[in-house]
């Protein structure tokens, strides 16, 4: 429910008394189909008497302002009393008398998803804009560089909250890391525009060229009663050579490569002309030994530039991404989201710590140096009996120190490849 503009104030006349009106006006959205009941709107107030003779001639005052309260029983928006207990108090030197009017129930049948709705997600509104934006226009892709998209959805009728999630398809050769959603509803003061805005970053693996599918949102039109769809075009972006080059992500490259030279190698040495064939055993040695050599030279080539070049680069990629990874984290836990708080929090412990063991938060609380009430707090919100209301402020303060652990990473090392007993005692 979502109250439309500000109050509205103005005065009228009854039966020659002067009343001062206060209107607010809502939008019921309703969120399953079936009855809905809205209970009475409740007011109370106080009725000003100024002398003995006012009181005898108000004293049924309380029925008039019940009669007066007809017009807006039939206002479905007042599902509790939206004004304050002392609207209607006269601050004067007179006596006062208390009074206690209110609106009728109502129930209301909402019918069900339509029967021709074929979309993945309920999304019912009078009118669907779709926007879509880059942090550059045209956007300019390099390979190993994020690049920022966001798209918005503005649903005329409908609260964000209840604008469902977009399916987005992740490109072939590229990264793909969606932030949570952001989601407000704003008025003009006749109804409500849902809006959603989701934050993607794209990084891309390989030079060329990227074709990042189109979208479709399947939405129902409830004023012409039909299925709309809203598209976003597909993007054909070129990708050019940044820091990260694709031969660089890829070793793979560069080991076809040493062994192409080797196999070259050995060709020219066996087709060599001038040796004499009664000298053929003694020479296929000598050959054998010079393709072993160059093999020998080239796996020594590859494991230094893997060690010393590829390792680094992969070092720098991964940390970009744990960069991206706490992000998201960081978010959630300003959103006081827990569910995306702790899958982005073993996403981010396992790439931090380099421990891919970690599937839980409570192997995360076991190994914290300090701060391990504050996992157990998330998990117990999650997971515990009585569910409660979770904040991720101090969570936030845990990850900028650092999360640090109680055993340093050689010994987690060792005591991860150490061998069970085979016989127990």
């Amino acid at each position: 429910m979502e109250q439309l503009g500000d109050d509205r104030r103005y005065q009228i006349q009854r039966a020659g008394k002067l009343f001062t009106v206060v209107e607010k006006h809502y939008v019921i959205s309703p969120e399953k189909s079936g009855k809905l009941h809205i209970p009475p709107t409740i007011i109370n107030g106080r009725l000003s008497l100024p002398s003995k003779q006012a009181q005898n001639s108000t004293s049924n005052t309380s029925d008039f302002l019940n009669r007066f309260f007809q017009d807006f029983r039939q206002d479905p928006f007042f599902s509790n009393s939206p004004f304050p207990d002392d609207l209607f108090s006269q601050r004067n030197r007179g006596a006062s008398k208390p009074f206690t009017v209110k609106t009728q129930a109502f129930d209301v049948d909402v019918l069900p998803v339509p029967a021709e709705f074929t979309g993945n997600a309920w999304l019912p509104a009078e009118q669907l804009i779709v926007r879509d934006s880059w942090t550059k226009s045209p956007p300019n892709l390099k390979v190993g560089e994020p690049v920022t998209r966001i798209i918005t959805l503005q649903a005329k009728g409908l609260a964000g909250s209840q604008i469902p999630a977009i399916d987005i398809q992740k490109p072939a050769g590229t990264k793909m890391y969606p932030e949570t959603p952001h989601s407000e509803t704003r008025t003009d003061g006749n109804t409500v525009f849902g809006i959603q805005r989701l934050k993607l970053s794209y990084i891309p693996a390989k030079s060329g060229s990227v074709s990042i599918p189109e979208i479709k949102i399947d939405w129902w039109d409830i004023k012409n009663k039909k299925q709309k769809t809203a598209t976003l075009p597909a993007w054909n972006l070129n990708v050019a050579k940044g820091d990260f080059a694709e031969e660089e992500l890829n070793p793979e490259t560069e080991t076809n490569r040493e062994q192409a030279t080797a196999i070259k190698q050995s060709s020219d040495l066996s087709s060599s002309p001038d040796q004499p064939d009664k000298s053929s055993s003694t020479f296929n040695w000598q050959l054998l030994l010079k393709v072993l050599f160059a093999l020998l030279i080239a796996a020594t080539g590859y494991w230094l530039f893997k060690r010393f070049f590829i390792h680094k680069k992969t070092a720098t990629l991964k940390k970009h991404e744990v960069a991206l990874i706490q992000q998201k984290l960081l978010d959630a836990c300003k959103n006081n989201n827990a569910k995306n708080t702790e899958k982005y929090l073993i996403q981010y412990v396992q790439n931090k710590w380099d421990d891919p063991t970690i599937h839980n938060l409570s192997s995360i609380g076991k190994q914290l140096q300090s701060g391990s009430e504050l996992i157990l707090a998330l998990e117990k919100s999650l997971y515990g009996s009585a569910q409660e209301d979770w904040k991720g402020d101090d969570l936030i303060k845990l990850i900028n120190t650092g999360l640090h652990t109680r055993h340093n990473k050689t010994q987690k090392q060792s005591d991860r490849s150490a061998l069970k007993p085979l016989y127990p005692s």
